[in-house]
C-alpha cells in the first residue's frame, strides 16, 4: 500500500459500479469526521494518473470536500495498486461480495456513541444526516431486546419495529409480540394492539373536547416518532370532558329561554332532517339597535368607497372597518333569531358534529300523537257521499321506510357473502362501462349514510345494528394509518380478504329499485330483519289499516275487540296480536323466500 495525491486520481472506466455524485453526503460528512478509513484500489493510468477501480464513492468524496476546501488538493489517499489486467475482476469482487451493514447493527452503534456521552447533534454531524434521524434510531435501539434479537435475525421487519417504539414498556412489548405469534408481527397489527383503549387525535370526542382542554384538565398524550398520529391515553377523562362541555351547553341553552333542550353524542337522522321545527320570524330591532345600524352602514360605505380610489388603509383603520362590518353582521342576524316566545315552546338538541364541532338544531317541536276523528278515516258530512279518491296502500314515505329495511337487510346479507358482493361489484362496473342506459346495483360513493339519512326507522334496527358492529369490527382490524393498507390487504388470507371486500360493497347498497333482484340472489329472508311494529309501520297507517290486517292475521273476533280503542291503545294492543306471525307488507315480498306467509294466509 502507498499514498497518493488526491489531484492524481480518478474514477476508472473499468470500475463496474456506475456512481451517483449525490449520493455521498454521508460518506463525506464520516471522512471529515474520522478521516478515509478504508483504501481505494487503483491501477496505473496515463500522464502519472491512476484510476480508481474500487472506492470511487470514496473518492468523489474526497474531491468533494477539496472542492469545498475541506481538505487540499494533494491530500495523501491510501491506495493499493493492482494490474490493469485485474481490473474488472478486483472491482466486481469487493462491489458483489461486499455485505451491507445490517440496521440493527447501526442502531446498537448509535447507542453506543450516545451512551459514551455523545450528542445526538453531534452524531448526526459526524454521519452527514439528519439529527431527527439519530434520534429515530436511538429510539428503536431501545425496544426490547428479546424484540430487537428478532428483529437483527430477519424475522421482524423495520416497518414492525418502528411500531414498537408506541411504548417504551418492554412488557407491553414482549405482550404484543407474544399475542401476535411468531407469523402476524406486521406493523398495522402492532399498532393495532398497542393503541387499544386509546384514543387517536383524529377522533370525534378529541376534536370536540380539543387538545388544550384535554391537557389541562391533566391528560396525557403520546407521540409516535415513525408516525403523524398522536394517541390521548385518559378516554375515561376524554369521556369526562365531553359530558362536561355538552352539559355546559345546555344550561346555557336552557339560560336563553328554551322550552327543554336534549344533549346526546350524535344527532339521528330523523332529528335532523325530519322532526317538526318552527322557523324564527327574526327579532326586530330597538330603536337604539335601528340607530347604530344606520351610523355603522354609513360608516361602512366611507370605507368601502376609499378601499374603490385605491386609498390604502392603515392597520389601525383596517382593524376599526372589521369591527364596524362584525357588528353589522350580527344586527343583521338577529333576523334570524328565535324570539323569546318561540324559545318558550320549542326546544333545541345539541350534539357533537362529525367534525368534532358542536352542533346545535334549534326550534325543535315536540312530536305529537295524531287523533283520528271518532268517525272513521276523517270524513265529515260535507264529503262523506263524495266517493273517495283511490289510494296507493300506503304512502310514498312509508314506501320508502319499507324499502330502506330492506336495503338495510340486504346489506347484512351481502357482507357475509363475498362471491355475490364481488360478481356484484363486477357487474355494476361492467353495466356502466359498456351498456348505454347500464343498471347500477351499488352507489359507487361508497356510504351506507344513503339508507339511514333518507329513512326515520331504519336506524337502531336489527339489521341496522349489526352493520354498524360490522363496521367497528373493520375499523378495529385496519391499520391507523391510511399508508400501510397495502401491505395489510396484501398480508390477508383469501378468505378475510374476501370479507372485506363483501362488507365494503354492502356499504354501497342503497335505497334502489335493483334491491329486489338482489335480494333474491342473496336469499334476504325478511321476516329476519323486519316485523310490523308501531315504529316502523302500524303508527304509520290508518286505524281502518290496522284492524283489517288483524282481522287478516288473527281472525275477525280478534280485530272487534279492539276496535272500539283510541289509536295508540289499538296500535299497542294490534302489536302483541300480530307479534310472531311473520307477515310481510307487498312492498317487501320480494323473491320465493318472502312469499310463504301470505301464500298461508291466502290458502
Amino acid at each position: 500500500m502507498q499514498t497518493i495525491t488526491l489531484n492524481k486520481l480518478t474514477v476508472s472506466p473499468l470500475n463496474v459500479r456506475k456512481l451517483d455524485a449525490s449520493d455521498v453526503t454521508e460518506l463525506k460528512a464520516s471522512i471529515k469526521s474520522h478521516g478515509l478509513i478504508q483504501n481505494l484500489t487503483v491501477i496505473k493510468g496515463k500522464k502519472g494518473k491512476f484510476e480508481v477501480i474500487a472506492g470511487g464513492r470514496r473518492l468523489l468524496a474526497l474531491q468533494a470536500l477539496a472542492s469545498q476546501g475541506e481538505i487540499s488538493a494533494d491530500y495523501e489517499v491510501p491506495c493499493v495498486i493492482r494490474e490493469a489486467s485485474d481490473a474488472v475482476e478486483v472491482s466486481l469482487a469487493e462491489n458483489a461480495m461486499r455485505k451491507d451493514m445490517h440496521p440493527a447493527d447501526q442502531y446498537k452503534a448509535f447507542k453506543t456513541m450516545k451512551d459514551e456521552g455523545r450528542s445526538e447533534e453531534h452524531i448526526a454531524a459526524s454521519f452527514g444526516v439528519p439529527a431527527l434521524h439519530v434520534k429515530k434510531m436511538l429510539k428503536l435501539a431501545t425496544v426490547s431486546p428479546v424484540i430487537f434479537e428478532q428483529f437483527a435475525a430477519g424475522l421482524i421487519d423495520l416497518e414492525a419495529i418502528k411500531a414498537f417504539t408506541m411504548t417504551d414498556e418492554h412488557a407491553k412489548q414482549e405482550e404484543v409480540l407474544l399475542a401476535l405469534g411468531d407469523d402476524r408481527v406486521t406493523a398495522s397489527s402492532v399498532r393495532r394492539l398497542l393503541s387499544e383503549g386509546k384514543v387517536t387525535d383524529n377522533d370525534l370526542i378529541v376534536q370536540f373536547v380539543g387538545k388544550d382542554a384535554y391537557l389541562k384538565a391533566g391528560g396525557a398524550v403520546e407521540t409516535d416518532l415513525f408516525s403523524t398520529t398522536v394517541h390521548f391515553t385518559d378516554k375515561p377523562l376524554l369521556e369526562t370532558l365531553k359530558n362536561a362541555k355538552l352539559e355546559a351547553l345546555k344550561q346555557a341553552a336552557l339560560a336563553e329561554g328554551w322550552a327543554w333542550v336534549i344533549v346526546e353524542d350524535t344527532v339521528s337522522s330523523h332529528t335532523r332532517y325530519h322532526a317538526p321545527r318552527i322557523s324564527p320570524e327574526g327579532v326586530p330591532l330597538t330603536e337604539t339597535e335601528t340607530e347604530e345600524y344606520k351610523r355603522l352602514d354609513a360608516l361602512d360605505d366611507e370605507y368601502r368607497e376609499r378601499v374603490n380610489n385605491d386609498d390604502e388603509l392603515s392597520s389601525d383603520e383596517q382593524e376599526a372597518w372589521d369591527k364596524v362590518t362584525a357588528r353589522l353582521q350580527a344586527l343583521n342576524d338577529k333576523e334570524n333569531e328565535f324570539s323569546p316566545d318561540e324559545k318558550a315552546k320549542a326546544g333545541v338538541h345539541i350534539s357533537m358534529g362529525w367534525r368534532g364541532e358542536t352542533l346545535q338544531i334549534c326550534g325543535l317541536l315536540e312530536e305529537a300523537e295524531e287523533e283520528e276523528e271518532e268517525n272513521g278515516e276523517g270524513t265529515t258530512e260535507e264529503n262523506s257521499d263524495a266517493p273517495a279518491p283511490v289510494k296507493a296502500e300506503h304512502s310514498q314515505a312509508l314506501q320508502r321506510e319499507l324499502a330502506g329495511h330492506c336495503g338495510a337487510a340486504l346489506r347484512c346479507d351481502m357482507m357475509d357473502n363475498a362471491a355475490l358482493a364481488r360478481d356484484t361489484l363486477i357487474v355494476t362496473l361492467a353495466a356502466q362501462a359498456f351498456y348505454r342506459f347500464g343498471r347500477s346495483y351499488l352507489s359507487l360513493q361508497s356510504s351506507s349514510m344513503n339508507i339511514t339519512y333518507t329513512t326515520e326507522t331504519v336506524e337502531g334496527s336489527l339489521a341496522d345494528t349489526l352493520f354498524n358492529e360490522r363496521m367497528a369490527y373493520w375499523k378495529e382490524q385496519l391499520p391507523t394509518e391510511e399508508s400501510e393498507l397495502f401491505s395489510f390487504i396484501k398480508e390477508m388470507e383469501n378468505e378475510q380478504r374476501g370479507l372485506l371486500l363483501a362488507f365494503l360493497v354492502s356499504r354501497m347498497i342503497g335505497v334502489s329499485s335493483s334491491n329486489a333482484e338482489l335480494m333474491e340472489k342473496a336469499n334476504t329472508d325478511m321476516t329476519t330483519w323486519w316485523k310490523p311494529t308501531i315504529k316502523n309501520y302500524l303508527g304509520r297507517i290508518s286505524k281502518k289499516q290496522i284492524l283489517s290486517l288483524v282481522e287478516k292475521l288473527c281472525d275477525r273476533r280478534k280485530a272487534q275487540s279492539i276496535e272500539g280503542m283510541k289509536k295508540a291503545a289499538l296500535q299497542e294492543a294490534a302489536e302483541k296480536l300480530i307479534d310472531g306471525k311473520n307477515w310481510l307488507p307487498a312492498e317487501m315480498r320480494v323473491g320465493e323466500v318472502n312469499k310463504p306467509a301470505e301464500e298461508a294466509l291466502a290458502a
